[in-house]
Protein backbone atom coordinates (compact mmCIF):
# COMPACT_ATOMS: atom_id res chain seq x y z
CA UNK A 1 0.00 0.00 0.00
CA UNK A 2 1.20 3.48 -0.88
CA UNK A 3 2.02 6.05 2.07
CA UNK A 4 1.17 9.14 2.40
CA UNK A 5 4.43 10.71 1.88
CA UNK A 6 4.52 9.21 -1.50
CA UNK A 7 1.39 11.52 -2.30
CA UNK A 8 3.01 14.48 0.18
CA UNK A 9 6.25 14.64 -1.91
CA UNK A 10 4.05 13.97 -5.39
CA UNK A 11 2.05 16.71 -4.95
CA UNK A 12 5.10 19.14 -3.47
CA UNK A 13 6.77 18.25 -7.03
CA UNK A 14 3.79 19.08 -8.64
CA UNK A 15 2.55 22.59 -6.64
CA UNK A 16 6.35 23.88 -7.67
CA UNK A 17 5.47 23.02 -11.29
CA UNK A 18 2.50 25.34 -11.14
CA UNK A 19 4.30 27.91 -8.65
CA UNK A 20 7.09 27.89 -11.43
CA UNK A 21 4.28 28.29 -14.50
CA UNK A 22 2.45 31.00 -12.53
CA UNK A 23 5.35 33.13 -11.81
CA UNK A 24 6.48 32.93 -15.94
CA UNK A 25 3.01 33.64 -16.71
CA UNK A 26 1.60 36.94 -17.82
CA UNK A 27 -2.11 38.72 -18.35
CA UNK A 28 -1.78 37.81 -22.46
CA UNK A 29 -0.78 34.34 -21.65
CA UNK A 30 -3.96 33.70 -19.36
CA UNK A 31 -6.22 34.42 -22.09
CA UNK A 32 -4.39 32.21 -24.53
CA UNK A 33 -7.16 29.69 -25.66
CA UNK A 34 -6.69 25.95 -25.43
CA UNK A 35 -9.46 24.49 -27.65
CA UNK A 36 -12.77 25.47 -28.54
CA UNK A 37 -14.01 26.63 -24.91
CA UNK A 38 -11.06 26.98 -22.18
CA UNK A 39 -8.04 29.49 -22.29
CA UNK A 40 -5.02 29.09 -20.01
CA UNK A 41 -7.18 30.90 -16.73
CA UNK A 42 -10.08 28.57 -17.07
CA UNK A 43 -7.84 25.18 -16.98
CA UNK A 44 -6.07 26.51 -13.59
CA UNK A 45 -9.40 27.70 -12.42
CA UNK A 46 -10.49 24.06 -13.03
CA UNK A 47 -7.55 23.23 -11.27
CA UNK A 48 -8.09 25.04 -8.23
CA UNK A 49 -12.03 23.90 -7.93
CA UNK A 50 -10.97 20.52 -8.25
CA UNK A 51 -8.14 20.90 -5.48
CA UNK A 52 -10.89 22.96 -3.21
CA UNK A 53 -13.76 19.77 -4.01
CA UNK A 54 -11.17 17.51 -3.18
CA UNK A 55 -9.84 19.42 -0.37
CA UNK A 56 -13.97 19.75 1.34
CA UNK A 57 -14.45 16.00 0.65
CA UNK A 58 -11.17 14.98 2.30
CA UNK A 59 -12.08 17.16 5.24
CA UNK A 60 -15.38 15.40 5.49
CA UNK A 61 -13.33 11.89 5.13
CA UNK A 62 -11.30 12.79 7.61
CA UNK A 63 -14.18 13.73 10.15
CA UNK A 64 -15.79 10.33 9.81
CA UNK A 65 -18.28 10.95 6.69
CA UNK A 66 -17.95 9.17 3.65
CA UNK A 67 -20.47 9.83 0.32
CA UNK A 68 -21.98 6.57 -0.80
CA UNK A 69 -19.49 4.62 -3.12
CA UNK A 70 -19.92 4.46 -6.83
CA UNK A 71 -20.31 7.83 -8.45
CA UNK A 72 -20.36 7.57 -12.30
CA UNK A 73 -17.17 8.69 -13.94
CA UNK A 74 -19.14 11.14 -15.82
CA UNK A 75 -20.08 13.35 -12.96
CA UNK A 76 -16.66 14.75 -13.24
CA UNK A 77 -17.97 16.29 -16.52
CA UNK A 78 -21.34 17.68 -15.34
CA UNK A 79 -19.16 19.72 -12.95
CA UNK A 80 -16.78 21.12 -15.60
CA UNK A 81 -19.73 21.63 -17.78
CA UNK A 82 -21.56 23.77 -15.23
CA UNK A 83 -18.87 25.61 -13.75
CA UNK A 84 -17.10 26.99 -16.87
CA UNK A 85 -19.98 29.87 -17.08
CA UNK A 86 -18.42 30.86 -13.57
CA UNK A 87 -14.78 30.28 -14.86
CA UNK A 88 -15.50 32.36 -17.76
CA UNK A 89 -16.83 35.25 -15.22
CA UNK A 90 -13.22 34.82 -13.46
CA UNK A 91 -11.17 37.86 -13.63
CA UNK A 92 -7.36 36.23 -15.29
CA UNK A 93 -5.18 37.67 -12.83
CA UNK A 94 -7.59 36.54 -10.16
CA UNK A 95 -7.33 32.93 -10.89
CA UNK A 96 -3.38 32.15 -9.72
CA UNK A 97 -3.79 33.10 -6.16
CA UNK A 98 -7.15 31.01 -5.85
CA UNK A 99 -5.04 27.73 -7.61
CA UNK A 100 -2.34 28.66 -5.13
CA UNK A 101 -4.66 28.93 -2.01
CA UNK A 102 -6.58 25.75 -3.64
CA UNK A 103 -3.26 23.77 -3.29
CA UNK A 104 -2.13 24.70 -0.16
CA UNK A 105 -5.33 23.91 1.99
CA UNK A 106 -5.56 20.12 -0.53
CA UNK A 107 -1.77 19.47 0.50
CA UNK A 108 -1.77 20.37 4.13
CA UNK A 109 -4.72 18.37 4.45
CA UNK A 110 -3.36 15.13 2.45
CA UNK A 111 -0.03 15.70 4.75
CA UNK A 112 -2.47 14.91 8.05
CA UNK A 113 -4.22 11.46 6.76
CA UNK A 114 -3.69 9.12 8.91
CA UNK A 115 -3.14 5.49 7.50
CA UNK A 116 -6.97 4.29 8.19
CA UNK A 117 -8.11 7.17 5.91
CA UNK A 118 -5.90 6.41 3.17
CA UNK A 119 -6.08 2.76 3.18
CA UNK A 120 -10.19 3.37 3.13
CA UNK A 121 -9.52 5.43 0.38
CA UNK A 122 -7.51 3.73 -1.72
CA UNK A 123 -10.29 0.68 -0.87
CA UNK A 124 -12.82 3.32 -2.40
CA UNK A 125 -10.81 3.93 -5.94
CA UNK A 126 -10.09 7.54 -4.44
CA UNK A 127 -6.42 7.76 -4.29
CA UNK A 128 -7.05 10.86 -6.69
CA UNK A 129 -8.29 12.64 -3.41
CA UNK A 130 -4.74 12.54 -2.12
CA UNK A 131 -2.84 11.98 -5.19
CA UNK A 132 -3.44 15.99 -6.96
CA UNK A 133 -0.28 15.32 -8.61
CA UNK A 134 -1.20 13.72 -11.60
CA UNK A 135 -4.24 15.82 -12.58
CA UNK A 136 -1.58 19.32 -11.62
CA UNK A 137 0.51 17.41 -14.48
CA UNK A 138 -1.93 16.91 -16.97
CA UNK A 139 -3.29 20.55 -17.13
CA UNK A 140 0.56 21.86 -16.90
CA UNK A 141 1.23 19.61 -19.96
CA UNK A 142 -1.55 21.22 -21.88
CA UNK A 143 -0.60 24.43 -20.79
CA UNK A 144 3.27 24.61 -21.60
CA UNK A 145 2.64 22.59 -24.71
CA UNK A 146 -0.41 26.11 -25.86
CA UNK A 147 2.12 28.63 -24.72
CA UNK A 148 4.95 27.30 -26.42
CA UNK A 149 3.50 27.34 -30.05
Amino acid sequence: MAAVDEYVEANRAAAERVRALLDALSEDDLGTLMGEHWTVAIALAHLAYWDRRHAEVLQHNLDGLWAPEGEPDWMDDVQNDALLHEWRLLPPLQVPPLLLASMERIDWLVAAVPDDVLAELLRRDEAHLVRRSRHRHEHLDEIEGVLSR
